[in-house]
Formats: C-alpha cells, structure tokens, sequence
C-alpha cells in the first residue's frame, strides 16, 4: 500500500517500479496507490490514468491512512504478506529492487 501525491516529485520517480512490481504475477504482489492532498477526484484519475498506472488508485485521507498506520510524508509505503500481516513500513521512497529483495528475503527465512 502506498500513499503518494501528485505533487510529490519522490512518489511520481516510484510509479514505474510500483507498475512493474504489481504487473510481475510471479512476485505474488498487488500495488493499491492511496492518492492524498488532492483537490478534484478527477485530477488523480486522469493523472494515473496519464502515466498508464496498471495498478489500483484509491482516493485517501487522512482519515483513512490512519487506519494503516501513521503517514508522516510521502511517499509512505506498507508492505503486507499474503496473509494480511504488515511485514514493513517505508517512509520515503522506495525502489522494485528494494521491494523483490525484501520478498526473497522473506521467502528464505519462511523456508527454514
């Protein structure tokens, strides 16, 4: 789950990796993007429509982020295993390569 903003120059950088961590099925990964201070619902869809986001876009608030965890800047993202426990929480930016290293991480600590 990643929180982001338009206007935030560090959440747009991650956008592509964050396409291609929930288009890659062998990752057994979906992206949910939670949008945040935005002023028309509309400007975030045609936005992520724009960059051909693949990956599902819910308009948030702070009401709603604080029911994941706190949200202290953007980017800010939660990182959950299949079985819905958070396994991570990043604040600031984060890479594919941050995100897969983490994932065959945990795949061979769970395999011991």
């Amino acid at each position: 789950m990643n929180f982001w903003a338009t206007w935030c120059p560090p959440c747009l950088d991650e956008i592509p990796d964050l396409i291609a961590l929930h288009e890659n099925k062998k990752n057994n990964l979906v992206v949910l993007g939670v949008a945040m201070d935005y002023r028309n619902p509309k400007q975030v869809t045609d936005f992520a429509e724009g960059l051909f986001v693949s990956y599902p876009v819910i308009l948030g608030d702070r009401k709603i982020a604080s029911q994941i965890g706190s949200v202290d800047g953007l980017p800010t993202t939660y990182l959950y295993n299949p079985e819905g426990k958070l396994v991570a929480h990043q604040l600031g930016s984060i890479t594919r390569g941050d995100v897969e290293s983490f994932i065959q991480k945990s795949a061979k600590s769970t395999k011991k």
